[in-house]
């Protein structure tokens, strides 16, 4: 009786071991999955960082260049009303 007993006993705990095995696989599974998932959303917003500011730089040259045409406009306007006036 002592030994079916200590059998029992002996069988639960390999099933228990073997169920605390599987289960830290899933933890660590998981944790890798959710690792990977933080990795591809910094990629993710490093990427769209990137842009953005490639983009507004692209915005701060175009602004740039069209102020300097405008400029150069008006400096020609300037020149073109004075020599007008001084005709």
């Amino acid at each position: 009786m002592n030994d079916d007993r200590q059998e029992v006993d002996e069988a639960i705990t390999k099933k228990f071991q073997a169920e605390l095995v599987n289960l830290r696989e899933i933890v660590d599974q998981e944790r890798n999955e959710r690792e990977e998932s933080e990795r591809t959303i910094q990629d993710m917003l490093r990427s769209v960082f990137t842009k953005v500011k490639e983009d507004i730089e692209l915005e701060r040259q175009n602004r740039e260049e069209t102020e300097e045409t405008l400029m150069a406009l008006l400096n020609e306007t300037c020149q073109k009303v004075n020599d007008a006036g001084n005709i």
